[in-house]
């Protein structure tokens, strides 16, 4: 099974919110993808990777969205990889394990 995290979820909806059809968008979230996949969670582990990325990103000039920084750190946390297609972007946190599906 497929894994998401709870920040994800969080991005969909608010993308849901955001679009021209927020039902059907919020409907297919509730009814396809979430029943499809196991949620992990934002928990104290992955809390502690993220702090630490956020100052060791800041401190080198290349700071990340919160958002993003909670995505890779409950990959990381949990030993996971992260798919994305925006690899370039999460390519700034060393020894987060990411993999591109949409480049074929």
């Amino acid at each position: 099974m497929i894994s998401w995290n709870s920040v994800t979820i969080s991005e969909i909806v608010y993308g849901a919110h955001k679009s021209n059809r927020p039902g059907f968008h919020l409907k297919n979230l509730q009814e396809v993808l979430l029943p499809a996949v196991n949620v992990i969670g934002f928990d104290a582990k992955a809390a502690y990777v993220c702090g630490r990325l956020r100052a060791d990103l800041e401190k080198a000039g290349t700071p990340l969205s919160l958002a993003d920084l909670e995505i890779a750190a409950i990959a990381m946390a949990n030993d996971l990889c992260l798919v994305s297609g925006n690899t370039k972007h999460f390519s700034r946190i060393p020894d987060l394990k990411q993999e591109n599906w949409l480049n074929g």
